[in-house]
């Protein structure tokens, strides 16, 4: 069951007298870092910590539990495991624009 905190809505949904199912709207921050790849990887990496570590400071100052950063970059993937204490996500990723 996923924590409450941060939670716009939570339902629980019963269909003829039976519970059916639990749902849950939450906030969460989501990481961009959009760095020039003309870049050394030494300042890719400056870049992403302190940007990562800027951007963890903000969601704890708002109490916010999570921050979920979208990454192509297997480097930068690592980097933000490594480092940061990221993980990898059962499920995939989806979002709608509204």
């Amino acid at each position: 069951m996923p924590s409450l905190n941060n939670s716009l809505v939570n339902r629980v949904f019963v269909i003829q007298n039976e519970v059916c199912a639990f749902g849950i709207l939450k906030l969460f921050a989501e990481l961009h870092l959009n760095l020039d790849p003309s870049l050394s990887s030494y300042m890719k990496a400056r870049i992403i910590s302190e940007g990562v570590s800027l951007g963890i400071e903000k969601a704890i100052e708002k109490n916010l539990e999570r921050v979920h950063a979208i990454v192509d970059d297997s480097r930068e993937i690592e980097i933000l495991k490594k480092h940061f204490g990221f993980v990898k996500v059962d499920g995939t990723l989806l979002v709608k624009e509204i």
